[in-house]
C-alpha cells in the first residue's frame, strides 16, 4: 500500500496519456523515486510473481487484455519493485568490502615464500650440481625398468655416492628432490638442467620469485579496490555510526527510566497488596472489593511497564549490534591497511607492529648503509675496482632501493606523508637570539632569520667546496659524495 500510494499518480500519467509502460519504465529517472521503503521484503512476493508469468507464457498477454490500464499497471509496480530489489543487491554487493579474495592470494605469496626459501636454502648447502641432480632423477628412471641385478646395484651405488657428495643427510636430499618438482611445477620457466630422459633439476628460484612479485601486484589491486570500497562507505558509516549512538544512549536513558519505574511500581504493588491483606483481616467486605480492584489496576500497570522494559531491552540489544556491526565496517579500513603494509613489508623480508612499519623499513636501511660503510672501510683501493666488490655494494644498493620504494609505499598507506607535509607546512615564529664573539681581533655574528635581525645567509652549494652556488642545486644526497647544504 505505501509503495502503491508512492508511485501510482506516476502510472497514472501512463494510463491517461496511453504511453507504453515499458518505454516510461525504460526512461524513468530514479531521480523522481522517493520512497523510503524497503522493498526487499517483496522480493519474495515478486519472484513468485516472475516465475508464474514465464511459465504461463502466450497465456498472459490474454491476461494483460482482461487486465486493462489498472492491471497494468500493478504489473508495472511490482516489476519496477522486483527490478530496484535486484539494482539494490547487486549494489550492495559490488560495493561491500570483501577480503576473501586478498586472503586467498596472500596464502599463495606465501606458500612461494616459503617454498622458495627452504629450495634456496637446501641448494646453497648442497655440493651437488644441477647436472649431478638431474642424473641422480635418471637413475632413478633406470633402476626401475632395469632387470639385471648387478646394473641396477651398480646405479645404486652410483646414487649413494652422489648423496655422501651432496653433504645433505638422507631427509635433506630427499626434500630436496620433492622440493625440486614443486619448483618446476609452480614455475614452468625455471632455469632447469633438463636430461635425455626428460628429467629437470632447477638451478635456482628466479622464475618463482618472477612469480612471487606477479602475485604480490595482484594482491596489491586487490587491496587497493577494496580499500577504494572501504573509504567510499566511510562517510556512510559513520552517519550511521553517529545515528546508532544517538539511538543507543536514547534507549539506556529510556531502560533507566523504566527500570525506576518498575521499581516504585513494585513498591505500589506492594503497598496495595498490603491494603488488601489488612482489609481481608478486617473482614470489611466493601473495603477487600475496593483494594482487590486497585491492586488489579497496579499489577496491570506493572505488567505493562515489563513488558516496555523487555521491549526496550531487545531494541537496545537489537541497536548494540547494529552499532558493533558498523564499527566493524569502519575498522575494515584499518584492516585492508594493515594487510597493505603487511605485503609491503613481507616483500622484503620484513614484518612489523601495527604503526611501526615505517622505523622497521627506516632500521633495515641504515643497518644496510652501515654494511655498505663497512665494507668501503676494510676493502682497499684497489680491490674496490673489482667486479666483485661492485657487485657486493650493487646488491646492498639495490636492497636499500627496494627498502625505500616499500618505505614510500608504506607511508602512503598510513598517510604519514600527509600527516609529515602538513607539520612542516605550518608557520613557525620564533625569536632568535644571536651571540657575538672576539676572535682573532674579529667579530662574527651568528646567522640570524629573526625578523629585524637579519644576519649572513648560506649561499647554498656542495659543503666542503666553498660558497659556490647562489642557490641550492639541489638533487639527492645519496648520489653525491658530500650532502646537499
Amino acid at each position: 500500500i505505501a509503495i502503491g500510494n508512492e508511485f501510482l499518480p506516476t502510472f497514472r500519467k501512463i494510463v491517461e496519456t496511453g504511453t507504453k509502460v515499458v518505454e516510461f519504465l525504460s526512461e524513468l529517472n530514479p531521480g523522481i523515486i522517493t520512497t523510503g521503503i524497503e522493498m526487499a521484503g517483496a522480493a519474495a512476493a515478486v519472484a513468485l510473481v516472475a516465475s508464474s508469468m514465464m511459465k504461463l507464457g502466450i497465456a498472459v498477454r490474454g491476461l494483460f487484455v482482461a487486465m486493462g490500464p489498472a492491471g497494468w499497471v500493478i504489473t508495472g509496480l511490482s516489476l519496477l519493485a522486483g527490478a530496484l530489489v535486484g539494482v539494490k543487491a547487486g549494489y550492495d554487493q559490488m560495493n561491500t568490502v570483501s577480503l576473501e579474495a586478498a586472503e586467498s592470494k596472500q596464502k599463495e605469496i606465501d606458500s612461494i615464500n616459503s617454498l622458495t626459501k627452504e629450495f634456496d636454502k637446501l641448494q646453497n648447502k648442497t655440493k651437488l650440481t644441477a647436472d649431478e641432480f638431474v642424473y641422480y632423477l635418471d637413475l632413478n628412471d633406470r633402476i626401475k625398468t632395469e632387470t639385471d641385478a648387478n646394473s641396477i646395484k651398480r646405479m645404486k651405488e652410483e646414487q649413494e655416492e652422489l648423496r655422501k657428495k651432496s653433504g645433505l643427510t638422507n631427509e635433506e636430499f630427499n626434500r630436496y628432490l620433492d622440493l625440486n618438482d614443486k619448483v618446476i611445477a609452480k614455475a614452468p620457466d625455471t632455469a632447469a638442467a633438463i636430461s635425455e630422459q626428460g628429467n629437470a633439476a632447477a638451478k635456482n628460484t628466479d622464475a618463482l620469485k618472477r612469480l612471487n612479485k606477479e602475485k604480490a601486484e595482484e594482491l596489491r589491486l586487490e587491496l587497493e579496490t577494496q580499500r577504494a570500497k572501504a573509504e567510499a562507505n566511510m562517510s556512510k558509516y559513520i552517519a550511521e555510526e553517529a545515528r546508532l549512538k544517538e539511538k543507543v544512549n536514547a534507549l539506556t536513558r529510556e531502560r533507566s527510566d523504566l527500570e525506576q519505574q518498575v521499581s516504585d511500581q513494585l513498591q505500589v504493588v506492594a503497598a496495595k497488596e498490603s491494603e488488601l491483606a489488612a482489609a481481608k483481616e478486617a473482614k470489611d467486605t466493601a473495603r477487600v472489593a475496593i483494594a482487590e480492584n486497585e491492586l488489579n489496576l497496579e499489577q496491570t500497570k506493572l505488567q505493562r511497564l515489563r513488558e516496555q522494559f523487555s521491549t526496550n531491552m531487545e531494541n537496545l540489544s537489537s541497536k548494540n549490534q547494529e552499532l558493533q556491526k558498523t564499527r566493524e565496517n569502519i575498522n575494515q579500513l584499518d584492516v585492508v591497511n594493515q594487510k597493505m603494509i603487511d605485503l609491503e613489508l613481507r616483500q622484503v623480508g620484513l614484518n612489523a607492529k601495527k604503526g611501526e612499519g615505517v622505523r622497521v623499513i627506516d632500521k633495515e636501511i641504515g643497518r644496510l648503509q652501515d654494511a655498505k660503510a663497512n665494507l668501503k672501510n676494510v676493502t682497499n683501493v684497489a680491490d674496490r675496482k673489482t667486479d666483485e666488490y661492485r657487485k657486493s655494494v650493487k646488491a646492498i644498493d639495490d636492497e636499500i632501493a627496494n627498502l625505500r620504494t616499500a618505505r614510500g609505499r608504506v607511508a602512503d598507506i598510513t598517510s604519514e606523508a600527509q600527516r609529515m607535509n602538513a607539520t612542516l607546512s605550518k608557520d613557525i615564529t620564533k625569536r632568535i637570539t644571536t651571540i657575538t664573539s672576539d676572535v682573532s681581533m674579529k667579530t662574527e655574528r651568528a646567522v640570524s632569520r629573526g625578523k629585524g635581525n637579519e644576519g649572513t645567509y648560506h649561499t647554498g652549494g656542495v659543503i666542503g667546496l666553498g660558497q659556490i652556488n647562489k642557490l641550492h642545486i639541489g638533487g639527492l644526497a645519496s648520489q653525491f659524495a658530500n650532502p646537499m647544504s
